[in-house]
């Protein structure tokens, strides 16, 4: 978990220094549903979409502090199977310049 935040705050100091903007990207993916369920698949992936969103912005705002600091900062949400194929369509879409990664191991907290 430390590595991703490190990388967080360098990325965040050096956008700082470039003056450029910083795009927090997560990309997640919602494992095949194999019980019955009441809500239909829409719902599901909208809520999912929600929680991503709500705990990528609350991660940014732990690590980078507060709304002044965090000015130059945009978080990305994407649904995919696929994290590489995630990361370099939205690049391509934004046209970024660079790209840093902060992974997490598989025994890690959000």
């Amino acid at each position: 978990k430390q590595y991703s935040v490190n990388a967080l705050r360098f990325a965040h100091h050096l956008s700082n220094t470039l003056k450029a903007d910083l795009v927090v990207m997560n990309v997640y993916d919602i494992p095949p549903i194999r019980v019955s369920t009441t809500r239909p698949t829409k719902q599901i992936k909208k809520f999912a979409y929600e929680e991503h969103v709500a705990i990528l912005k609350a991660y940014c705002s732990k690590n980078l502090g507060n709304e002044r600091n965090m000015s130059n900062v945009r978080t990305e949400v994407i649904e995919n199977v696929s994290i590489a194929n995630a990361i370099i369509s939205k690049s391509k879409e934004l046209m970024v310049d660079m790209i840093l990664i902060g992974m997490k191991d598989e025994h890690s907290e959000r």
